[in-house]
C-alpha cells in the first residue's frame, strides 16, 4: 500500500503537545500544589531517600526507578520537578513516539491523528493523575522497542534491546506485556529478530 506523501507542518505539532502540557498543568491551578494521586507520596519518599544516598533496595522492579531518581537528584532537580514535570515531559515524548511508530506502519497523516488521539486520551490522563510514574516511562520504552525493531537492521537491535532491558528494571508488568506482544509480533512480521524474542523471554524468566 502506497503511503500518503502529505507532510504535516511542524507548527501543527504544537496542538497535541499543548493539550498534553496544559491538561496536566491545569490541576495545579485548580486544586493546589499537590493535586495528584496516592502514589505521589511513595515517590516523594523515594526521591528523599535518593537524596540521602541510602543503599538501594535492589528489587528488580524498583532498581531502575531508584537509579533515575539518584541521577535526577544529583542534577540538583527539586522533588516537584521530578514528580510532576518529568512525567509530563516523558508523556509528551511518548506522544511523539506514537507519531513515529505509526508513521512507519501507515502515513504521516495517520501518525499525526494518532498523536492527536493520544493527547486526548483520558486513560493516559488518568495515568498521570494517579501518578503512575513507572507506567509513564514504560509506555515510552515499549514504543521505543517497537520503533527500533520496525526500523530494522543490526544498528537498531542494540537500542531495542537496551530499551527492553531498562523497561525490565523499571516496570516488570509493562515488560511482560511487551515480551508477550513481541512473541506473537516478530514471527508474523518475519523479522529476523527471533533471538531478541528469546532473550526477552530469558529476561522475563529471571524477573
Amino acid at each position: 500500500m502506497e503511503q500518503s506523501r502529505v507532510k504535516i507542518p511542524l507548527y501543527l505539532f504544537l496542538v497535541p503537545l499543548s493539550i498534553i502540557f496544559i491538561s496536566r498543568i491545569l490541576p495545579f491551578f485548580l486544586y493546589g500544589p499537590h493535586p495528584l494521586g496516592y502514589d505521589t507520596g511513595f515517590y516523594n519518599q523515594a526521591i528523599n531517600q535518593a537524596r540521602l544516598a541510602s543503599a538501594p533496595h535492589f528489587r528488580l522492579d524498583n532498581l531502575g526507578v531508584e537509579a533515575i531518581f539518584r541521577a535526577l537528584t544529583h542534577l540538583g532537580l527539586s522533588n516537584n520537578i521530578i514528580l510532576y514535570f518529568i512525567p509530563i515531559l516523558i508523556t509528551a515524548l511518548s506522544g511523539l513516539a506514537v507519531f513515529f511508530v505509526v508513521k512507519l506502519y501507515f502515513s504521516e497523516r495517520a501518525a499525526y491523528f494518532s498523536l492527536i488521539i493520544y493527547s486526548l486520551s483520558f486513560t493516559q490522563y488518568l495515568v498521570y493523575w494517579e501518578m503512575l510514574w513507572k507506567n509513564i516511562i514504560g509506555i515510552f520504552l515499549a514504543l521505543a522497542v517497537f520503533y527500533f525493531i520496525e526500523k530494522g537492521g543490526k544498528r537498531n537491535l542494540l537500542p531495542a534491546l537496551l530499551s527492553a532491558i531498562v523497561l525490565l528494571f523499571i516496570h516488570k508488568t509493562s515488560f511482560f506485556v511487551l515480551a508477550l506482544a513481541l512473541f506473537f509480533y516478530l514471527p508474523v512480521k518475519k523479522i529476523r529478530y527471533k533471538y531478541l524474542t528469546l532473550f526477552l523471554i530469558f529476561l522475563l524468566a529471571l524477573a
